[in-house]
């Protein structure tokens, strides 16, 4: 290996130019424990590659990538090995088997390790024996036309034989940030290792786009300025699309990417699940290996992504159909062919004009819904929670960007908040119940949002305090209603019994009935339908489950005014804002649903 290319912070290095090289092991990292199935999974792969290749790269084809090594030159002149052990080992195990069964060589590189105990050299020396006769027995069997003989040499070629390099690493020296601090080569290891965080093609892309870097004949100080301004372009992006609403309003999969511009890279360069892991990084060396490619236009084209996607972020339509398109499972590669003109797909590409854009988006929003029927009495049996949920995102979507109220202009449907998942991986959004379900439990939780509501205190908890069993006994004392008081004083009393693991069941149904005589609307309409259906964060959902619409409409004011937020059109039911005959705030029925589905329906379908 050349001095020149071995001092490179990210270059690629062939087997060939390992060999007399000196590795160290650290002792922040245990030691060799590869098992049998990985050691025969990368010996496929080599052979699957070269006989893909005719065992002979062409000058635009990519290597065999082995993946990083990472690498700091200590001042002995030796390579610590910060990450890669893993596979360099085994490379070295093979080198060794081809060495001494038909080579009769000694072509290989050095690895050693620091100061390790007795326990982990045993270990280290049980997973060397498996991975060698694991080596062994993958070269005793025959493959296809090729004998022993024949594809030990082949094996031979793959790894070592100068002019055809077929495999190679990816060498990352990181002597320059723990020169001066070598605590930050453990850094650097716990980073890649723990949660299996390798290298990101992004990582790898900037490095690989700062040393190609090409400034013709200007001087070599105008070269560190243009690595300065990519740099500084490239975090500028990077600290936007770290943004929560930016990211998922534009990214179907916010949780995919750890550095989230290699998004952009992997849009530019169509990379789909199905392709390996590096992808990315390996079609921009090739790209770079065309002269007519270079740094700067490569570095632009991802700058045009970037700024479109913030003309979207900025446009109030386009970031609202844009966002809901994503959340609706659209790609965006779907959105990104939608502004291309239909009639000029096949030839040289144009653009529609941003107005044409809009209506072509706002098309594809109501095509997500147009096999759904909103006049379903059983809308919410006959279709699945993501389509329910759909309709109603959609119906918030175009209730912001249609209105006529300016106000509503600046508002931005917060999608980062509407696309968390819970812990396990599921949508934090109910499709609530306006007029409630009566077959829902009754328990603690329907207890205290009564008492929230006649009270006036804010009983999140199930259990009670001290303090906050003396401030809603207070508060029952001062009511002047008697007959509101004896229910609170009811429901206190049943709330401390079913705290003491008193059953209470037939006590807690006989004071619901009573109260939902009372309290709540009996009319006779189906409470399945659309028109009786919100958009609500589970928790706001499960803090109330069973309990009446005017106890619902209290608890969904005051997680308004504490800023929580509640999506416009479910503020809008509950404020009954829908409703043509306003006969009272208190319940909700036949009339006030038949006006909201209507309102859904007319600001879909218009």
């Amino acid at each position: 290996m050349s001095k020149e290319k071995i001092e490179k912070k990210l270059t690629f290095i062939s087997i060939n130019e390992l060999l007399n090289k000196k590795f160290i092991i650290p002792d922040y990292q245990r030691g060799y424990r590869w098992q049998p199935k990985q050691v025969e999974q990368l010996l496929d792969d080599l052979w699957d590659f070269g006989l893909e290749h005719n065992f002979c790269l062409q000058n635009d084809e990519t290597p065999y990538c082995l993946q990083p090594i990472v690498v700091a030159k200590r001042e002995d002149g030796k390579w610590e090995v910060v990450d890669g052990q893993q596979r360099l080992t085994t490379i070295r195990l093979i080198l060794n088997y081809l060495n001494d069964t038909f080579f009769n060589d000694n072509c290989n590189f050095e690895i050693g390790y620091d100061t390790r105990q007795e326990l982990s050299n045993e270990l280290d020396k049980y997973w060397i024996d498996q991975a060698e006769n694991t080596i062994k027995n993958w070269f005793d069997k025959d493959r296809g036309n090729y004998k022993t003989r024949d594809y030990i040499i082949k094996f031979y070629d793959i790894l070592l034989q100068p002019e055809k390099y077929l495999a190679h690493f990816i060498w990352y020296n990181v002597t320059d940030e723990v020169k001066n601090d070598k605590s930050l080569a453990i850094d650097i290891f716990d980073r890649l290792n723990i949660g299996k965080i390798g290298l990101t093609n992004s990582e790898l892309i900037k490095a690989l786009f700062m040393i190609n870097i090409d400034t013709g004949a200007k001087s070599e100080s105008h070269k560190h300025l243009t690595q300065i301004s990519l740099g500084t372009e490239w975090d500028t992006m990077e600290k936007t699309l770290q943004q929560p609403l930016f990211w998922n309003f534009i990214c179907q999969n916010p949780d995919k990417y750890v550095t989230h511009i290699e998004y952009l890279f992997d849009i530019l360069m169509k990379k789909t699940e199905d392709e390996e892991e590096k992808y990315t990084f390996n079609r921009y060396v090739q790209l770079l290996k065309n002269q007519k490619n270079t740094v700067e236009s490569l570095w632009e084209k991802v700058k045009s992504l970037f700024q479109l996607f913030e003309d979207w972020y900025n446009n109030m339509e386009t970031f609202h159909y844009v966002g809901y398109l994503i959340s609706a499972g659209k790609s965006i590669e779907d959105i990104l062919n939608w502004r291309v003109k239909d009639d000029e797909k096949k030839g040289e590409e144009h653009m529609k004009m941003k107005d044409e854009f809009k209506q072509e988006l706002l098309n594809q929003c109501k095509k997500t819904v147009e096999d759904i029927n909103l006049d379903d009495p059983e809308f919410f049996n006959n279709y699945d929670n993501n389509k329910i949920r759909q309709v109603l995102l959609l119906f918030n979507i175009l209730t912001i960007t249609q209105s006529a109220d300016k106000k509503l202009y600046f508002m931005r449907f917060p999608f980062d908040e509407y696309r968390e998942k819970d812990d396990k991986g599921n949508c934090k959004w109910d499709i609530e119940h306006i007029h409630s379900q009566s077959d829902k439990k009754i328990d603690e939780t329907w207890i205290t949002a009564m008492l929230s509501y006649f009270t006036g205190i804010t009983l999140e908890e199930k259990s009670l305090g001290e303090d906050l069993e003396h401030q809603v006994t207070h508060a029952i004392q001062e009511m002047t209603d008697e007959e509101k008081k004896k229910y609170c004083n009811t429901l206190l009393a049943l709330l401390k019994r079913k705290q003491n693991k008193e059953k209470i069941d037939n006590e807690l149904q006989n004071i619901y009935d009573e109260l939902k005589k009372k309290l709540e609307s009996d009319d006779k309409f189906e409470k399945q339908s659309l028109g009786n259906l919100t958009l609500l964060d589970k928790w706001t959902n499960r803090s109330y489950q069973n309990a009446f619409f005017p106890v619902k409409r209290n608890i969904i004011i005051n997680n308004a005014k504490k800023g929580r937020f509640i999506p416009l059109c479910t503020q809008n039911v509950f404020l009954k804002a829908y409703s043509k005959h306003l006969d009272t705030l208190s319940e909700w029925n036949h009339n006030d649903c038949c006006d909201y589905l209507e309102e859904i329906k007319k600001t879909i379908k218009q």
